[in-house]
């Protein structure tokens, strides 16, 4: 007894194999030519013989053209909005960017680099301009060009920080807090409050591992 011939049959195709007379093996799951049909009329689900060698490609010939690629397709400059997820400073500035939905899901991540002829001139101007480090939390807008290395993967050279853009996200994110106040009807309640002469007690609220509670 001939072996059933299993096929190569992506999901959306599965109603045209079933009418020719494929079967589903649940085991397996996967549909195959019962042995008694003709193997024409599922030519194209066959499955195929790995490549020869002479028709595969190194992994380096492949990141290779891929770097040739983005090269080719992202040879500008972009300004790009993420958050600072990361950064650590070793010689260079190495940060993680990440992007997120409405709903606060992370959508995208990425590496980038400010290199160290930048650095401090960048990060100098940044701090004078908002009164902020540099630091994960923020959100930013940095000028950036996309690089592709064939060991290290993709990532983004950063040329230029934008600090009018930060702070606009922490205005928008006062007004926003604000709102939410207001709407739950207790942003003037501390105004309510009798003013107190003379403190007796004061409470701290702050994670005991925070730097402002170590000082205090």
């Amino acid at each position: 007894m001939n072996k059933p011939i299993f096929l190569d049959c992506p999901f959306s195709e599965k109603d045209e194999v079933k009418k020719l007379g494929a079967q589903f093996d649940w085991d397996q799951k996967k549909w195959f030519i019962p042995p008694e049909l003709e193997i024409e009329p599922f030519a194209k689900w066959l499955p195929k013989p790995p490549p020869s060698t002479t028709e595969s490609l190194t992994l380096n010939d492949l990141m290779l053209y891929v770097q040739k690629t983005i090269a080719e397709q992202h040879n500008t400059r972009y300004w790009v909005r993420a958050e600072l997820v990361n950064v650590s400073e070793n010689v260079h500035v190495y940060m993680e960017l990440a992007d997120h939905d409405n709903e606060g899901h992370e959508v995208a991540k990425a590496r980038a680099t400010l290199w160290k002829h930048r650095a401090a001139n960048q990060l100098q101007h940044f701090k004078e301009q908002t009164g902020l480090a540099f630091k994960p939390g923020i959100k930013v807008l940095l000028q950036v060009h996309v690089e592709f290395h064939t060991r290290y993967g993709f990532s983004l050279d950063v040329l230029d920080i934008d600090p009018s853009f930060t702070l606009g996200e922490m205005e928008a994110k006062l007004n926003r807090i604000r709102t939410r106040l207001k709407t739950e009807g207790i942003y003037t309640n501390n105004q309510k409050l009798a003013k107190t002469r003379e403190f007796c007690k004061v409470a701290v609220i702050a994670p005991p591992t925070s730097g402002g509670f170590r000082r205090f």
